[in-house]
């Protein structure tokens, strides 16, 4: 299977700017940000949360300490496509529910990849919704994602979706790539964070917004992917390497003047505790 993206991270404040075009998020929705819970925890809030109406858009489980914890955000909306998610699958387990789920008519909306053990764990989000043609890949080294880029970028596919991660010391990705009529796109990956602040700089300032930034740690470090999209139309903030601590001083300060988060990344540094990269909108 096969993947995307990488970078090595510092607590920098990225950028404000006005944007959006092409993001799944309702304006006007209520919602709900949970982040530094563990596996059962999670699964209390899957287990209320859904009754009331609310879907998770984003998951991610992240290692600290040899525990599994998870950042994820719960939307409420008139979307009436069933979704149907699943977290803490092997390889294998993860490969077995795809097809399943792609032989009922599903489509992949969100794979996350994570490390456990030394074994590669997976965390997936499918829906019902209409969809133009989709290609998703996992378990990719970096030479294999960069290869299945090439070819589906060449096919007339975008890629949305990047997820970066380690089955030991092998860097691996999954990734998502749809043929649509979205907009113009830029995406790298195996970033250190010099060169994800640089690529950043540079793109930016053409016109194109964030709609991405995974971080994970490897070996050599952290790392990070990013993808960036052309024609944005509503204001955001992104920012990456924040403790606990600076995460939620953030997400108040945001939160008070009307940025809700639509992703949210928690990884690990070389000490051992978590970090949090994060993505808001003004809609």
């Amino acid at each position: 299977m096969l993947a995307a993206f990488k970078c090595t991270i510092a607590l920098v404040l990225l950028a404000l700017a006005t944007t959006y075009a092409y993001f799944p998020v309702t304006p006007g929705a209520a919602w709900i940000l949970r982040f530094g819970y563990n596996s059962a925890q999670f699964q209390e809030f899957l287990n209320t949360y859904d009754p009331q109406g609310y879907r998770l858009t984003w998951v991610s489980p992240y290692t600290v300490n040899n525990v599994v914890y998870y950042a994820a955000i719960w939307e409420k909306s008139s979307n009436s496509y069933a979704w149907y998610m699943r977290y803490g699958m092997s390889a294998a387990q993860y490969q077995q529910e795809f097809t399943a789920r792609v032989n009922a008519g599903w489509r992949l909306v969100l794979v996350n990849g994570y490390q456990f053990g030394g074994v590669d764990y997976y965390a997936a989000i499918w829906d019902l919704a209409p969809s133009g043609p989709w290609i998703a890949r996992h378990g990719m080294t970096p030479a294999q994602y960069q290869t299945e880029f090439n070819t589906q970028v060449a096919n007339g596919y975008r890629l949305t979706h990047v997820s970066g991660y380690t089955r030991g010391a092998q860097q691996l990705y999954a990734a998502i790539w749809v043929k649509d009529n979205g907009p113009a796109f830029y995406a790298r990956h195996g970033l250190t964070a010099a060169e994800y602040n640089a690529a950043f700089a540079y793109i930016v300032p053409q016109g194109y917004a964030p709609t991405l930034l995974d971080a994970w740690d490897t070996s050599v470090g952290t790392l990070f992917a990013g993808i960036w999209e052309q024609g944005a139309q509503y204001a955001w903030y992104q920012r990456y390497g924040m403790s606990a601590s600076e995460f939620q001083l953030v997400f108040d300060v945001l939160n008070a003047v009307g940025y809700r988060p639509v992703q949210v990344t928690g990884y690990t540094n070389y000490g051992g505790s978590a970090l949090y990269s994060c993505l808001w909108l003004k809609v």
